[in-house]
């Protein structure tokens, strides 16, 4: 069988770091929250719209009147009433919105879907969530949890750098030292399966990324072939939130 991993290994793919709750405000506890701003969601979109609201308090206009007295020019340029043209303007809004609520029902429906065949596979020991251990303890677990039709458990070879992981995952844990596949992740998932194709197609529905690893086969062993060496997989470890967090346990510092 192929073996899947769907969602991202380590943060789970929001923008910024300040976003992932289950990260977010113990690390800024810890460490200096000036290497976060990094990942800020300030773009230039907003850093264009400021320079522009600047440009209009300076000569007086407010942001609302300078962006109704430069539709008003262009159409009158257009030939076309300010009464027509708001008109006009609505019906485009409400098409747009039309649009952009029957995707959010698509996508919600698509997501509805793809969560239903995880809990089905995780009931059926096909699919593990990559919570304490991260992502190479879920591989394990999924492997180890299941056997072949003569009754011995599954082998693997996998590519570690197969599966997704976000850039801003790999330069926040090669600050601290971590292993980001070793992190609890929230939305990632390790599948064996039939059919890799139709459940990439349906996470990429879910909006989650989803990449074949490797597949199962024949001895105990889970070897790793990415490296000039073939190296085993080993036993799952604790997460490795537990390295910044060594007092207590994980959840009582979150």
């Amino acid at each position: 069988m192929d073996i899947v991993v769907s969602g991202y290994a380590g943060f789970d793919g929001s923008r910024s770091i300040y976003q992932d709750k289950v990260y977010r405000e113990r690390l800024l506890l810890h460490y200096n929250k000036s290497f976060f701003s990094v990942f800020s969601d300030t773009d230039d979109k907003v850093a264009d719209g400021t320079a522009e609201s600047r440009i209009d308090g300076n000569v007086g206009i407010s942001d609302g009147a300078a962006d109704r007295t430069a539709e008003s020019r262009i159409n009158r340029y257009a030939g076309i009433s300010d009464g027509a043209a708001g008109d006009a303007a609505e019906g485009v809004r409400s098409v747009m919105q039309d649009g952009a609520g029957a995707e959010a029902d698509k996508h919600a429906a698509a997501r509805r879907e793809f969560d239903g065949l995880l809990l089905k596979n995780k009931e059926l020991g096909l699919a593990v969530t990559a919570d304490d251990g991260g992502v190479l303890a879920a591989l394990w677990h999924t492997l180890k949890g299941n056997y072949a039709a003569d009754g011995r458990k599954y082998g693997a070879e996998y590519s570690l750098r197969a599966i997704p992981v976000l850039q801003q995952t790999i330069e926040i844990c090669e600050t601290f030292g971590l292993d980001p596949y070793r992190l609890s992740s929230a939305s990632c998932a390790v599948w064996l399966t039939e059919d890799a194709v139709r459940l990439k197609k349906l996470a990429a529905a879910a909006g989650l990324p989803a990449e074949v690893i490797g597949f199962t086969k024949e001895g105990a062993a889970i070897i790793r072939t990415d490296k000039e060496e073939p190296a085993f997989l080993r036993r799952p470890e604790p997460d490795e939130l537990y390295r910044l967090f060594p007092t207590g346990t994980f959840s009582e510092n979150i």
